[in-house]
Protein backbone atom coordinates (compact mmCIF):
# COMPACT_ATOMS: atom_id res chain seq x y z
CA UNK A 1 0.00 0.00 0.00
CA UNK A 2 2.76 2.30 0.78
CA UNK A 3 4.66 1.00 -1.87
CA UNK A 4 1.82 2.07 -4.29
CA UNK A 5 1.04 6.10 -2.65
CA UNK A 6 5.00 6.29 -3.41
CA UNK A 7 5.01 5.22 -6.82
CA UNK A 8 1.30 6.93 -7.36
CA UNK A 9 3.21 10.33 -5.57
CA UNK A 10 6.71 10.11 -7.68
CA UNK A 11 4.65 9.74 -11.13
CA UNK A 12 2.91 12.96 -10.45
CA UNK A 13 6.22 14.90 -8.94
CA UNK A 14 8.50 14.17 -11.70
CA UNK A 15 7.78 15.12 -15.31
CA UNK A 16 6.91 12.70 -17.59
CA UNK A 17 10.27 12.86 -19.90
CA UNK A 18 12.70 11.75 -16.31
CA UNK A 19 10.43 8.61 -16.39
CA UNK A 20 11.11 7.34 -19.83
CA UNK A 21 12.39 4.08 -20.22
CA UNK A 22 16.55 3.92 -20.92
CA UNK A 23 17.07 4.45 -24.76
CA UNK A 24 18.47 1.31 -26.60
CA UNK A 25 21.56 3.99 -28.14
CA UNK A 26 24.89 1.94 -28.28
CA UNK A 27 23.35 -1.49 -27.68
CA UNK A 28 24.50 -2.06 -30.76
CA UNK A 29 28.08 -1.27 -30.46
CA UNK A 30 28.03 -4.03 -27.50
CA UNK A 31 26.20 -6.71 -29.81
CA UNK A 32 29.64 -6.02 -32.03
CA UNK A 33 32.22 -6.18 -29.27
CA UNK A 34 30.76 -9.62 -28.16
CA UNK A 35 30.77 -10.81 -31.32
CA UNK A 36 34.37 -10.04 -32.12
CA UNK A 37 34.84 -11.46 -28.69
CA UNK A 38 33.34 -14.58 -29.74
CA UNK A 39 34.97 -15.16 -33.35
CA UNK A 40 38.75 -14.02 -31.49
CA UNK A 41 38.15 -17.21 -29.08
CA UNK A 42 36.96 -19.35 -31.72
CA UNK A 43 40.49 -18.44 -33.35
CA UNK A 44 42.62 -19.09 -30.39
CA UNK A 45 40.76 -23.02 -30.13
CA UNK A 46 41.54 -23.41 -33.71
CA UNK A 47 45.15 -22.49 -33.13
CA UNK A 48 45.23 -24.67 -30.03
CA UNK A 49 43.94 -27.23 -31.61
CA UNK A 50 45.60 -27.53 -34.88
CA UNK A 51 48.47 -25.13 -34.07
CA UNK A 52 51.21 -28.04 -33.13
CA UNK A 53 50.09 -29.93 -36.25
CA UNK A 54 50.59 -27.06 -38.75
CA UNK A 55 53.64 -26.39 -37.05
CA UNK A 56 55.01 -29.52 -37.36
CA UNK A 57 54.22 -30.39 -41.08
CA UNK A 58 53.83 -27.51 -42.72
CA UNK A 59 56.40 -25.07 -40.92
CA UNK A 60 59.52 -27.41 -41.11
CA UNK A 61 59.21 -28.31 -44.42
CA UNK A 62 59.08 -24.92 -45.19
CA UNK A 63 62.42 -24.30 -42.90
CA UNK A 64 63.57 -27.14 -44.55
CA UNK A 65 63.18 -26.19 -47.69
CA UNK A 66 65.10 -23.23 -47.49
Amino acid sequence: MLLQFFATWLWCVLPAKTLKRPSNEGQGLVEYAFLIVLVALIVIIILAVVGQTVRDGLYENIIEAI
